[in-house]
């Protein structure tokens, strides 16, 4: 199913439950790492914020993603 999502192009966002393990791996990110976004939407509370990306390879298979 991923497969066809990336064949056809298909960009997603993945949001993640904010687990312990989560926030620690975050926090051991470098500052020069994440990336400062805005979305120039003025009905938003929150229009900035940072982003981190980074690739993993699914288990189980040779799929890699984004994330």
């Amino acid at each position: 199913m991923l497969e066809k999502i990336d064949i056809d192009n298909i960009k997603f966002i993945t949001l993640r439950r904010r687990g312990k393990k989560l926030i620690e791996n975050a926090n051991n990110i470098p500052d020069d790492d994440w990336i400062k976004v805005d979305l120039k939407k003025e009905n938003r509370k929150f229009n900035k914020f940072k982003m981190h990306e980074n690739e993993i390879i699914l288990p189980r298979t040779n799929f890699k993603v984004v994330r």
